[in-house]
């Protein structure tokens, strides 16, 4: 595989309201230019298995991490994503968002947001966490961003 780029887009900074990880939000940066992306398999709304390292065969993903189908923010975020899709695709690239809600809950955000690329069940946030982008929200983040 030569040239794969894996673009991670945080949504607003935010990823969840409970995380794993016990880090603020100054405290996330992701993962930096030049490391190879974790690999991960993850369930997506149909109840399928998707494989990051399978599907990067195929070229680059582009993953998106998002809070669930409830945040305004990032329904709205989705739905831009969905605007954007065939440029994505003209580039030679597929899109996956990744988020802590059971996989019935990913199907009401893809009715929602009219999603038409992959929506995954991040399960125990093991994604987020190997991504590092969790965090734990402060009380005022809470109540401006829920």
């Amino acid at each position: 595989m030569r040239g794969i780029l894996i673009a991670t887009m945080l949504l607003g900074g935010f990823m969840a309201l409970t995380a794993q990880i016990e880090r603020s939000v100054e405290d996330v940066h992701g993962l930096a230019t030049g490391i190879k992306a974790p690999l991960f398999t993850a369930m997506d709304e149909d109840s399928s298995m998707f494989s990051l390292e399978d599907a990067l065969l195929s070229g680059p993903v582009v993953m998106i991490f998002y809070r669930g189908h409830w945040c305004p923010y990032c329904n709205k975020h989705l739905e831009r994503v969905q605007d954007s899709l065939q440029l994505i695709y003209s580039l030679g690239a597929r899109v996956v968002a990744v988020s802590p809600q059971k996989p019935e809950y990913l199907g009401k955000m893809s009715k929602k947001t009219g999603a038409e690329f992959s929506l995954l069940y991040d399960e125990g946030y093991k994604i987020a966490d190997a991504y590092g982008v969790t965090f734990t929200p402060e009380a005022r983040q809470l109540f401006t961003y829920t």
